[in-house]
């Protein structure tokens, strides 16, 4: 027979095991919003970038802005682009259900031996009745190829 002091060691070593059992079901099925760039200076469209977003459904109708930020080399951030990069808020769907969406800008493509990198970064609103009733954003990040029409990015490089 076990004594207390070993049964209590060993509630203390399971009891977090079983908390993370029954909470990381529930968490691993939450839809989360996603960004990638699904296009990137494609031949038919040179200095094109588009972003592409996945929103779920939520507390009233889904509002997204995409902007796009530069790499700014010599301080090694992301910087919103000055001109042109801001695509402004557009209504995805009323929130009964997850939607996708997304931007598409045009840049200059870069002078020979330069080049640009750039990601999507993306504010999202739940709007119900002209109020936000939950935030949320996101960079563009790779991986979402399915969802995406096949082309899925972090960044896009437009370099010359």
């Amino acid at each position: 027979m076990a004594s207390i002091a070993h049964r209590a060691a060993l509630l203390a070593v399971l009891a977090p095991a079983c908390l993370a059992v029954l909470v990381t079901p529930a968490a691993a099925g939450t839809p989360r919003p996603w960004a990638t760039v699904n296009l990137c200076d494609p031949p038919a469209g040179p200095g094109t970038v588009g972003v592409r977003v996945g929103m779920p459904a939520g507390p009233g109708s889904q509002w997204i802005r995409v902007r796009i930020e530069y790499y700014d080399v010599a301080t090694g951030r992301y910087r919103p682009a000055a001109s042109g990069g801001d695509g402004g808020w557009t209504r995805l769907g009323t929130g009964a259900a997850g939607v996708r969406g997304g931007t598409t800008f045009h840049f200059d493509v870069p002078a020979a031996g330069h080049q640009l990198i750039l990601r999507g970064a993306v504010s999202l609103e739940w709007r119900r009745g002209g109020r936000a009733q939950r935030r949320a954003s996101v960079h563009t990040h790779a991986g979402r190829a399915a969802d995406a029409g096949g082309t899925s990015l972090a960044q896009c490089v437009i370099r010359r």
